[in-house]
């Protein structure tokens, strides 16, 4: 996992797929139903090929595992996982 957060640090990479030694749980806790001013910027962009915005609905739940990942050095880790729905 430090090897992931290194390659972030250094080269910005942002995705990774991480398997995890143990999973201890899933945690789904209640949220705000409304994006955040900075997230709805965020979302208003259009893409460089396609002028026409998807509007998408936030879900009012933060999902999050907490695992182990396999590396020597590795401690207990909480991921985020992030859910939208295009209507």
């Amino acid at each position: 996992m430090s090897e992931v957060e290194n390659m972030y640090k250094k080269d910005n990479v942002s995705l990774a797929l991480i398997r995890p030694s143990k999973v201890y749980d899933l945690v789904i806790k209640p949220t705000n139903k409304d994006w955040t001013p900075k997230q709805q910027a965020i979302i208003n962009q259009t893409s460089l090929f396609d002028n026409d915005l998807n509007v998408l609905e936030k879900i009012p739940w933060n999902f999050s595992f907490e695992f182990r990942c396999g590396g020597s050095c590795c401690k207990n880790r909480r991921y985020k996982m992030i859910l939208l729905e295009n209507k």
